[in-house]
């Protein structure tokens, strides 16, 4: 029998013919389906963001936990992630714990960052600021800006840890160069407001916290512009600032907060900036 030969070049036709026949979701579903946990993972995101499939966190988590059971790490992440929220499943932080941990144990450095969290906050879990620190201190060391940024904010508020706000500025800083949300607005902060004036600049705060507000103009970084410029000396700036602030902030429905914010403002009247 004469052996049928097929050239590579065709091989390479055929199979390319195929990969843009075929939806990417389909070829997913194919590998997942035979217990491939890249492709369950894939899958699960699909679903998770509607990017490729319609949004369905019902089908995401499914698809994430059978990824996450063969121990994949970004699989494990997901899973305490919708349990954290709710999505696709009862909120639930022990579970969500439960994820974090096993991904945080392979060295996701985002489970890490959440699982220090979630003992920060006590969610799931006795709070315990001392272990919360060593779950921030293994994601930093894999450069990641939550763990950064969480890091920064224990030595900001000495939790766990002496005070230090040089040494808050230093972990601040890092997540900020990766793009942190708030690590901008905390760096204006202690800029504006630190009791050690070495570490003060009032020209600086300025800077960044209008970075910050450009990014979101909430109560909260509005406050820090208006300190930004007491600091600066610039009062009457900072009393109009103080004053969005605080109408931002009845708005938002934070009320817990109206009376600080109000505490500020009657600095910025008498010309006084705020500290620490």
């Amino acid at each position: 029998m004469k052996k049928l030969v097929i050239p590579f070049g065709l091989l390479l036709v055929v199979l390319f013919v195929v990969l843009v026949a075929v939806p990417r979701a389909e070829l997913y579903r194919l590998a997942a389906e035979q217990g491939y946990a890249p492709a369950q993972y894939q899958l699960g995101l699909m679903y998770d963001t509607g990017h490729g499939l319609p949004q369905d966190y019902t089908k995401a988590v499914r698809w994430y936990r059978l990824a996450a059971d063969q121990g994949h790490s970004d699989a494990q992440f997901n899973v305490g992630a919708m349990y954290y929220n709710g999505f696709g499943v009862p909120q639930d932080y022990g579970e969500a714990l439960k994820w974090f941990r096993r991904g945080a144990e392979q060295r996701d450095a985002q489970a890490q960052s959440l699982l220090g969290a979630m003992y920060g906050a006590g969610f799931g879990v006795p709070q315990d600021d001392t272990e919360a620190l060593k779950w921030y201190r293994l994601a930093t060391k894999q450069g990641d800006a939550r763990g950064q940024f969480n890091l920064g904010f224990a030595y900001h508020e000495g939790l766990g840890v002496g005070q230090d706000y040089a040494e808050a500025l230093k972990w601040y800083r890092q997540a900020a160069e990766q793009g942190h949300a708030d690590a901008k607005n905390h760096i204006a902060w202690i800029l504006a407001t630190a009791p050690d004036s070495k570490l003060r600049n009032g020209a600086l705060s300025i800077r960044l916290a209008q970075q910050a507000v450009a990014d979101r103009a909430d109560a909260a970084r509005i406050d820090t512009l208006a300190a930004a410029n007491a600091e600066a000396g610039r009062f009457d700036i900072a009393v109009r600032e103080q004053q969005r602030a605080i109408k931002l902030a009845k708005q938002e429905g934070a009320l817990d907060l109206v009376p600080e914010l109000e505490s500020h403002l009657a600095l910025y009247r008498r010309r006084q900036p705020y500290r620490e």
